[in-house]
């Protein structure tokens, strides 16, 4: 213990600047954190979050390289092996100094980020011992685990670079090939190999010093994160598609296609491939349900043999009671729509939903121009910034399911303000897609919103809430996972073509 606390001691003298800059960048972190809750009446600050997350990682990164490599475990030069210092002492020094300059900081400054949102902190432990946990994965024990397997920062640079290229690409991959809708999400899986190898290598290092086998292990780690990353989600997907669903309970979904005009040309872009939209109206829901869709695949037949089916595409989409009007975006290979694009095909289009119930429980939270609670979601506050609407923030979850709705004769808002007042129903919807654990990330406090739209027949209205606004929040059930397919004869994919410069607007209408 006494070996421990001398190494402790001498780490805090020689590394104090990488302290105080460590410790600048957490306040800036946390300064950030409580300025973005704050509604957002300009944009000059909207690349600061990735700013100020990038100078906290960096702050954390030299801290710990610098502390590891102050003992150097790479290569055959390091005086310490000449003095009495067992590597456990030297390994217990190491970890009770980042415990103490990493995690203790960052432990006080969400107790902290607690307290200025209004959360109490003591109900609150497990959920911050379990953010620190996953921060032992990622993203300290793989800096702990490159700086044990190199000589020197410079080392450490080329090492982080590489990092950073096989993300880079992994992230380039994945925006190439797409996002599947039905493919269950690898990422646990590879923060465990990641923190597996890391935890391998570093005890290597410490116990044997094998370089060599030490950055061989971290190697295969990332050659099996790269596995998983391109290998899983196609291996996975359609495992979670919903089955067709019966009737019974429910009335079934109906669409119908909605006038597009044609392209303004027939000459195709020099691109791979072609953008189709289908725009379609959604009907066929009861009162008192809602549906949130998950993904769409088209399927187009010609009569001449021809043929094309789409993957599943995600769709983030909630649908009301009544008539809901979207786009459905298609990217079609470019010499498979040369040969359907002007015959009339038989085109099917497949939807999944999860349905939810209204519940009876409603709850009426009158707004003010100060923060409120809402039960069941958080506190919230009226965004008067770029997007009108409700701000809310709340500890470590988002809520499950939380629907908002405002009724035009309720409106406190004085007629002279632009005529924005609405004419119809708004709402907006509030859900999250995982609730067993937290998200990962370094803030304990949750930030979500609630962008309140409506349809007058016309065009999308825009909400206009002021204080004494009477807000009507509900929390919708989930009722069960349906599938629907809808099919269209006679359609020409030509009509449908995507032509010309700047992006589909999607309306939503309500008949309640």
């Amino acid at each position: 213990m006494r070996q421990i606390f001398h190494i402790f001691k001498k780490d805090v003298r020689r590394h104090w600047i990488e302290i105080l800059f460590s410790t600048a960048a957490l306040t800036l972190y946390t300064w950030h954190e409580i300025h973005s809750w704050k509604p957002k009446r300009f944009d000059s600050l909207r690349f600061w979050p990735a700013t100020v997350f990038f100078l906290l990682f960096i702050a954390w990164w030299v801290l710990i390289v610098r502390l590891i490599q102050g003992e150097s475990l790479a290569g055959d030069r390091q005086f310490w092996t000449t003095r009495p210092c067992e590597w456990k002492c030297l390994l217990a020094a190491k970890a009770s100094f980042i415990l103490a300059f990493v995690n203790v900081p960052l432990a006080i400054a969400q107790v902290f980020l607690l307290l200025k949102a209004g959360f109490p902190p003591t109900l609150q432990w497990f959920w911050l011992l379990w953010l620190h946990l996953l921060m032992l994965c990622v993203p300290l024990s793989p800096i702990m685990a490159l700086a044990t397997v190199t000589r020197n920062i410079s080392q450490s640079l080329l090492a982080l670079l590489g990092v950073v290229l096989l993300m880079a690409g992994l992230l380039a991959f994945t925006l190439t090939v797409g996002e599947p809708a039905f493919a269950y999400s690898a990422d646990w899986l590879m923060a465990l190999v990641l923190a597996i190898v890391s935890v391998m290598a570093i005890g290597l290092q410490y116990v044997r010093r094998k370089t060599s086998i030490a950055r061989i292990i971290l190697g295969i780690g990332g050659g099996m994160i790269v596995l998983i990353t391109t290998l899983v989600p196609s291996l996975t997907e359609g495992m979670d598609i919903p089955a067709f669903s019966g009737t019974t309970e429910l009335p079934s979904l109906q669409a119908e296609l909605l006038p597009q005009p044609l392209p303004q040309d027939e000459t195709l872009d020099e691109k791979d491939k072609v953008e189709v939209v289908i725009p379609m109206a959604i009907s066929g829901l009861p009162k008192g349900f809602l549906a949130q869709g998950q993904g769409v695949m088209l399927t187009a037949r010609t009569p001449d043999g021809g043929f094309w089916r789409s993957k599943w595409i995600p769709v983030y989409q909630f649908f009301l009671p009544g008539t809901n009007n979207l786009g459905l975006n298609f990217s079609i290979e470019r010499k498979i729509f040369e040969k359907i694009r002007f015959a009339p095909a038989a085109i099917e289009i497949s939807f999944a939903t999860k349905i939810f119930q209204s519940s009876n429980e409603e709850v009426v939270v009158v707004a003010t121009d100060q923060t409120f609670p809402v039960p069941r979601t958080g506190m919230c506050w009226l965004d008067s910034g770029y997007r009108d609407g409700i701000k809310c923030l709340a500890p470590f979850f988002q809520p499950v399911s939380v629907f908002v709705r405002v009724e035009p004769s309720e409106s406190t808002c004085p007629i002279a303000e632009g005529g924005r007042q609405s004419k119809g129903e708004l709402h907006g919807w509030q859900w999250a897609t995982d609730t067993d654990f937290p998200d990962y990330g370094f803030s304990p406090v949750q930030s979500f919103g609630f962008d309140l739209t409506g349809y007058d027949g016309k065009s999308p209205e825009r909400a206009l809430i002021c204080p004494g606004s009477p807000l009507h929040f509900s929390f919708p059930q989930f009722i069960r996972r349906t599938r629907a397919e809808f099919k269209f004869n006679g359609i020409k994919l030509e009509q449908y073509r995507y032509v010309g410069l700047g992006f589909h607007l999607v309306l939503r209408k309500s008949d309640r």
